[in-house]
């Protein structure tokens, strides 16, 4: 079974702000790779999602992926993977960053 990746509308808010951090920091090819690998990861959830284990302490039915220094936030569904955030992992990461009634 392959499942449908869908950014919410923060985890895309998310990506820019890396990439437009990332450029800024280290230049637009450093940019590009980041968000290639970033990328490359979530599309691997396409045929395994639950590989990853559980982030139940902050929202239910949350797992996570690391790339580099980022952390990819999701959900499975029946036929879908939901990414909800991609967040630094310096960040204080709590429940309040998951709203439950993002589409």
């Amino acid at each position: 079974m392959s499942y449908r990746i869908i950014f919410t509308k923060s985890a895309s808010r998310d990506l820019g702000e890396i990439g437009d951090y990332v450029r800024n920091q280290a230049g637009p090819a450093a940019e590009e790779r980041l968000l290639e690998e970033i990328i490359a990861a979530v599309e691997t959830l396409r045929l395994m999602p639950t590989r990853q284990r559980e982030r139940s302490e902050l929202t239910s039915g949350l797992r996570s992926l690391s790339v580099k220094s980022y952390m990819i936030f999701y959900q499975v569904g029946n036929d879908r993977v939901r990414i909800l955030r991609i967040l630094h992992g310096s960040r204080n990461i709590t429940a309040k960053l998951f709203p439950r009634d993002e589409g």
